[in-house]
């Protein structure tokens, strides 16, 4: 998946990253977090965590929340 995602850390040191999924009503987004222990040095790099910024992200779908209109990805890979 290719987009516009913002990132966050959640409570436990973990980076969530998210972004826009399709043009339906109403708007989805793809939710991918990634460990603490898995990261790597660049998320480290506050500029992540102020705006957006474009990557491409391979992952494996984990779930499909309908009601949040959430899918939630496995990361496999992030490319920015």
């Amino acid at each position: 998946m290719t987009g516009r995602f913002t990132a966050r850390r959640t409570d436990k040191g973990d980076v969530e990253l998210r972004a826009p999924y399709g043009d339906g009503t109403p708007s989805a987004h793809v939710k991918i977090t990634c460990d603490e222990s898995e990261g790597r040095g660049e998320f480290r790099n506050e500029d992540y965590y102020t705006g957006e910024f474009q990557a491409r992200c391979l992952g494996k779908v984990r779930t499909w929340n309908g009601a949040e209109g959430e899918l939630t990805l496995g990361p496999i890979a992030i490319f920015r």
